[in-house]
């Protein structure tokens, strides 16, 4: 099947992580340019929800998809993420790191004051 695409944001460098709000926001980060950015509906261009930073950033949505916090990772690389559900921990996993070579392929955690979403019940 060939799918219809629409371009909805351009000129940016790498991007990755839409996310969408409840309110049809789309959030997603720009890699090369360090920000992340927020498309509201009807908006003919992203505003700018996290300035230029240094070093790798994880972004914590509510399930409505509002913006709570924003985790600086001391690693260049992050490969995955996964938070806690009860106890609003953090880990993070990396690939390699120019900056600090005693964080290459590291397991990381952090403690943070976000909880990660229930786990849904499951039955087979």
């Amino acid at each position: 099947m060939t799918a219809a695409w629409s371009v909805l944001a351009s000129g940016f460098g790498i991007l990755e992580a839409p996310t969408v709000a409840d309110d049809g926001s789309i959030y997603f980060s720009d890699i090369t340019g360090g920000r992340l950015y927020r498309l509201a509906p009807g908006a003919d261009e992203p505003t700018v929800e996290v300035p230029r930073r240094r070093g790798v950033c994880i972004a914590c949505f509510a399930l409505t998809g509002e913006l709570l916090r924003v985790l600086v990772v001391p690693a260049r690389r992050v490969t995955s993420v996964c938070f806690g559900r009860v106890d609003r921990t953090v880990y993070v996993t990396t690939e390699d790191n120019t900056t600090d070579a005693a964080l290459a392929g590291c397991l990381l955690v952090s403690d943070i004051d976000v909880a990660g979403a229930a786990a849904p019940a499951a039955a087979i």
